[in-house]
């Protein structure tokens, strides 16, 4: 599902099939909206700088997953929920 990431992140797209995670960081320079860590199998974890970006992102991913196989789960948090004690 990297392919519904808006604007530009970590993500080398030179083979559209098969996209790779890169090493370059997004987030802490301030290059992009997001950083993908990883993905594949239907699963991805993704870090996004801005949380209505995520949550957009986490909608079409569900609808266009819903629309694939007629079922769809996704679960997202917020940062600041980790850092709860």
């Amino acid at each position: 599902m990297l392919r519904l990431l808006p604007g530009s992140g970590n993500v080398d797209w030179t083979e559209p099939a098969r996209p790779i995670i890169t090493d370059k960081p997004t987030l802490d320079d301030s290059h992009g909206p997001w950083e993908a860590t990883s993905a594949g199998g239907g699963t991805a974890l993704i870090q996004f700088a801005d949380q209505f970006a995520a949550e957009a992102y986490c909608r079409r991913v569900e609808q266009a997953f819903v629309e694939k196989s007629g079922k769809a789960t996704v679960t997202w948090f917020a940062e600041a929920l980790l850092h709860r004690v």
